[in-house]
């Protein structure tokens, strides 16, 4: 009985945050075929809502920055564009594009195109994405940017003339993926950045450039920090510990 009662009272003091979450996927893709689908385009002034199977709400949309030497300009501010779905996921056409292929795509050519996605909650890490390829050449070079609060960005339209720079003082972390190989792939993410938003972007950096590419899915899962309510905690710790102390007591005075 001792042993179980110091047992239990140690494992409230040391009570690990809440358990590992479920991964949850989002489909950002409708239909099939080369044409767009019903559920076309969001407008350069709306956004886009995506429910996966369990409940969870993604929001996505659209933005472009323009490039300097090769290269996006990180100091440029993200401008609006409209975000399409097509036969195998989420496109983005920028100012001045047609809707032709391969313009649909998320790409860098004349112009770096990204989606920023707001997760459901600020404490959350983002898994993978998959990434499909479409035009010549099939290359799914891509720039992730995890981080912020709804505190930071109340929306997805507050992100309308931050900089790349700008996000990354906000303290949004960067990660790179690049490839040889030409066809669709899942990206997994690297590191424990969590925050309210993911953006998935053109490979910032590519001077080529030739990155043309839809988004498929999303799979993210709730950050593991969640700690249980401190209320509660305290109760567990305070019921466990005076436990222990009346077994102390009874024990020490020669009770049962």
């Amino acid at each position: 009985m001792r042993t179980f009662l110091a047992g239990f009272a140690l494992s409230l003091l040391i009570m690990p945050a809440s358990a590992m979450a479920d991964v949850v996927t989002w489909n950002t893709y409708s239909g099939s075929g080369s044409s767009p689908r019903s559920s076309q385009g969001s407008g350069t002034n709306t956004e886009m809502t995506f429910t996966a199977s369990s409940g969870e709400v993604l929001k996505a949309r659209a933005f472009y920055i323009d490039k300097s030497n090769g290269v996006a300009n990180r100091a440029a501010p993200l401008k609006k564009a409209e975000l399409k779905i097509y036969d195998q996921g989420l496109g983005v056409t920028s100012n001045g594009e047609c809707l032709c292929s391969p313009e649909h795509t998320l790409d860098n050519v004349g112009k770096n195109e990204l989606i920023v996605f707001q997760l459901p909650s600020d404490n959350w890490d983002p898994q993978s994405v998959t990434l499909v390829p479409f035009g010549d050449p099939l290359d799914t070079d891509v720039t992730f940017l995890i981080g912020g609060t709804l505190a930071q960005f109340p929306s997805l339209a507050s992100f309308e003339n931050k900089s790349i720079n700008d996000l990354l003082n906000a303290g949004f972390t960067e990660y790179t993926s690049t490839t040889s190989t030409n066809g669709t792939r899942t990206v997994s993410i690297p590191g424990d950045a969590t925050g309210r938003y993911l953006i998935v972007a053109s490979w910032l950096n590519d001077t080529k450039p030739n990155d043309d590419f839809k988004i498929k899915t999303i799979a993210s899962k709730p950050g593991t920090t969640t700690q249980v309510s401190e209320p509660a905690t305290m109760a567990l710790l305070t019921f466990g510990l005076c436990a222990f102390a009346a077994y102390r007591r009874r024990t020490h005075y020669g009770g049962a």
